[in-house]
């Protein structure tokens, strides 16, 4: 009878285990990146703004077999010093589905403060430098990283990435 007990918590302990090791494996084969940042203000008028908004995109692509429901998202944005300077403003109002071998986008709003945007600028070569990037280039030239998180189906999917605009 104790044998029979214990080849069946045995059994039970292995099939989920497995079920785990499947669920992590399928995880590893999500890949997140920074799309797209897109400020919704200029960044050439500071002085009349206390803060700016901006959309960042995320690329999901799910390269496994399984699919995935994103249910969170924590995104933080660095200066290259490591000084944080702008976070997400609101958390994911819906949950998004990953299908297998397909890629998603998912746009979170960001908030920076001017003062933070100026310290950008000043440490990308000051505000002459940033406008000629801009008018020569189309971009500004400021670099900073992205870090956080997205939450699939319990597991997380770290973000660590370095973004130019």
């Amino acid at each position: 009878m104790k044998k029979g007990i214990v080849i069946i918590i045995i059994i039970v302990l292995a099939t989920a285990g497995y079920g785990l090791y499947k669920r992590l494996s399928a995880a590893r084969k999500l890949k997140v990146g920074v799309a797209d940042f897109k400020l919704t203000q200029k960044l050439l008028n500071l002085k009349s703004l206390d803060s700016l908004t901006a959309n960042l995109s995320l690329k999901i692509d799910n390269f496994s077999s399984e699919q995935f429901n994103i249910e969170q998202s924590s995104i933080e944005v660095y200066a290259i010093t490591g000084e944080q300077i702008a976070a997400q403003t609101e958390p994911l109002s819906t949950d998004t589905t990953l299908f297998p071998d397909k890629s998603n986008t998912l746009t979170i709003p960001i908030e920076l403060s001017a003062q933070k945007a100026l310290m950008l600028i000043n440490a990308n070569g000051g505000l002459l430098q940033v406008a000629q990037n801009k008018a020569l280039t189309g971009d500004y030239g400021i670099e900073f990283i992205i870090k956080g998180f997205v939450k699939a189906n319990g597991l997380t999917v770290d973000i660590n990435e370095r973004v130019k605009i």
